[in-house]
């Protein structure tokens, strides 16, 4: 979830496989009450590395993995591998979220996961490995670092500032902006994400967004409509078209409240 908002609740559930789990594992033949093993595989993702907008619980427990089979190797003497694994395409978290929402993988995100035979291949090599810490990527290790570390965020929008074309393997149809509010929001993303043009149904982070960008683009919004968006608002509303029924539903509501206060003075 978003630091801002993220709720203890949140964070006990994200941590309760990753940590306590590995925890319990490592304890239990930590003390020498299993049998030998020939290694402890820690599933771990590359959001350790990379981050993920909206997900710093994920990232935390991740990296948190990844420091705990250092230790557990160095310290106690157990075969422990800790696998910064990227998606696979075929199963796992990611394929899961995007079939109950419908949608398939872009081509650009099927070029950076593993297919599942990709992915037993690598695993069957890993077990011949004797390493605490293993980075599985299909992308240059280079991407794992989108962002410079010293970057701000005037730097960032001008390095967007050249516009390329939408990509023409989004996950939804192209849907034209046609209402005075959504073509305001297009051409707030448009400017901070440097794709033209874009539709109503575009999914911000599909496009290449980010919770950089996210924020910028929450602060614009907020000065052409003259009300608070806080970035949680935004980030589970990442279309123009759910950002549009937001604002309208807004907008509403401030009415409601000055024909209310209007009558209430008026008695």
């Amino acid at each position: 979830g978003l630091l801002a908002t993220l709720k203890e609740a949140q964070c006990d559930a994200t941590f309760s496989a990753k940590i306590s789990g590995s925890h319990h594992l490592i304890d239990y033949f930590k003390g020498g009450l299993g049998e030998t093993l020939d290694f402890i595989l820690l599933c771990s993702s590359r959001n350790a590395l990379k981050g993920g907008a909206a997900r710093a619980d994920y990232c935390a427990a991740n990296a948190y993995m990844d420091a705990l089979a250092t230790n557990v190797e160095q310290n106690h003497d157990l075969p422990v591998i800790s696998v910064n694994w990227s998606a696979w395409s075929e199963v796992g978290m990611l394929h899961d979220h995007m079939e109950s929402q419908g949608h398939r993988l872009s081509e650009e995100k099927l070029a950076e996961s593993l297919s599942t035979a990709e992915g037993l291949e690598v695993f069957e090599q890993l077990t011949g490995l004797s390493l605490n810490r293993v980075v599985v990527l299909k992308e240059p290790l280079n991407m794992l670092r989108s962002i410079p570390e010293d970057v701000n965020t005037p730097a960032l929008t001008q390095s967007l500032s050249a516009v390329r074309d939408r990509p023409f393997d989004m996950s939804v149809k192209y849907a034209t902006a046609d209402t005075e509010i959504s073509q305001g929001l297009a051409a707030i993303w448009a400017d901070a994400l440097g794709v033209s043009p874009i539709g109503v149904d575009d999914d911000f982070f599909e496009l290449g967004g980010n919770s950089l960008l996210s924020l910028q683009v929450a602060m614009k919004i907020q000065k052409q409509h003259g009300h608070q968006y806080g970035i949680d608002v935004f980030l589970t509303r990442p279309t123009i078209r759910e950002f549009e029924d937001y604002i309208l539903q807004q907008k509403t509501d401030v009415q409601d409240l000055d024909e209310l206060e209007s009558l209430l003075n008026s008695l």
